[in-house]
């Protein structure tokens, strides 16, 4: 029953921020119509990385990507707009994972959570007050880090699978610790993903609970976070916008498919998206 609720109360909070978002966008029109690019661009975008993020892969690297790659956001709108654009599509994702799932354990969940979320609230009034140069560096450092803890989890992977689907006492604390920081580091649009599966993994969760509570966790950090950067305004208009509508239809379509990608693969796709942002990072804008 508790976990019925929890999953209605994470869907409703998502669309508090979508009607936020939008009304936001709406009083703001001149902004959303002279940001960078086109709404077919960042619609299709957004849809893409929502339906692909459903499979563990990090949508703060795709939204990266995309931005890099079609120049809509600069070093300061950068990290606001990826936890702008996350916090409705991943309230759908955590929303249905949470009703839907019994391969996680509910204390974990709610005490890493929480942490997760004291984090972001901290952070969110962090980095509205960096410059982009210092964001970008934090930002090359920890896409490094990333990529170091992913090839622990290759690793670890290639052994035997965990098996709990709780964690107690001191690794519960551990995890605890550990997730506030990364909530910290995630409102400067730095993927943590890869670093909870690295975290979950070697402290023993199976991997569907691991996966399920990287998901769910991905979704509660800019639940916290995301409402001092929407006041703040520094994100890019039409991926926040199109974030909400475009990318909550890539967000069910994701969730709705039975479709397995198997371990291998999905590790040469994390790992080939984080290399390319990495390098995203070093070039000069």
């Amino acid at each position: 029953m508790f976990q019925k609720l929890l999953s209605a109360a994470v869907l409703a909070l998502g669309l508090i921020y979508a009607a936020v978002i939008l009304r936001a966008l709406y009083k703001n029109k001149r902004a959303f119509d002279e940001a960078n690019g086109s709404l077919l661009v960042t619609g299709i975008c957004e849809f893409a990385v929502f339906a692909i993020s459903c499979f563990g892969i990090s949508d703060f690297l795709m939204n990266t990507l995309a931005s890099k790659r079609f120049r809509l956001a600069d070093d300061k709108e950068l990290p606001p707009s990826l936890v702008v654009c996350t916090v409705v599509p991943s309230s759908i994702i955590a929303s249905r994972l949470i009703a839907g799932s019994e391969s996680f354990g509910l204390s974990t969940l709610l005490i890493c959570g929480g942490a997760v979320m004291l984090g972001s609230a901290a952070g969110s009034r962090i980095v509205t007050g960096l410059d982009g140069a210092k964001i970008k560096s934090i930002m090359r450092a920890a896409l490094i880090a990333s990529l170091g803890f992913l090839i622990v989890k290759m690793i670890l992977s290639s052994g035997a699978p965990g098996t709990l689907t709780e964690l107690s006492g001191a690794r519960l604390a551990a995890a605890a610790v550990i997730c506030f920081f990364c909530g910290v580091l995630n409102m400067f649009g730095i993927p943590m993903k890869p670093t909870w599966t690295a975290l979950f993994m070697i402290m023993g969760l199976s991997p569907i609970s691991v996966l399920t509570m990287v998901l769910v966790l991905g979704a509660l950090a800019p639940l916290s976070g995301a409402a001092g950067l929407i006041r703040a305004g520094i994100y890019q208009k039409k991926m926040a916008g199109s974030a909400v509508i475009a990318g909550s239809a890539g967000a069910l379509l994701g969730t709705s498919l039975a479709v397995s990608i198997p371990q291998t693969l999905l590790n040469v796709i994390l790992i080939a998206v984080m290399l390319i942002a990495i390098a995203s990072m070093f070039k000069k804008s």
